[in-house]
């Protein structure tokens, strides 16, 4: 228990100094997360397109607006991040890519 108490205190206290020197990984970080998200929703939106499931609908709207709610944002903020998102991750995919 000692030691699982040591390894997170450790991790809190070097997490602040790891974040001031990788500002750009830690962008890229939260894009691939929020890319994911995004990706999950729009495979729930397709799938409900198709197997039209009663309150189907109703799921995926509510499940967007507890993400965007726990985000701190509104409905349109969460799914206009969703496409600035995308193409951030598409950018840092092409450059990757070239390298």
């Amino acid at each position: 228990m000692h030691k699982k108490m040591f390894v997170c205190l450790s991790l809190f206290i070097a997490l602040p100094s790891f974040a001031e020197g990788n500002q750009e990984l830690l962008e890229k970080l939260a894009v691939a997360k929020m890319t994911g998200l995004c990706g999950a929703v729009q495979q729930m939106a397709r799938f409900q397109s198709t197997a039209q499931l009663k309150s189907g609908q109703e799921f995926i709207d509510k499940f967007v607006d507890s993400e965007a709610a726990r985000l701190g944002i509104h409905r349109a903020q969460f799914l206009k991040g969703c496409e600035s998102a995308s193409r951030k991750y598409d950018k840092y995919l092409s450059e990757l890519e070239t390298e």
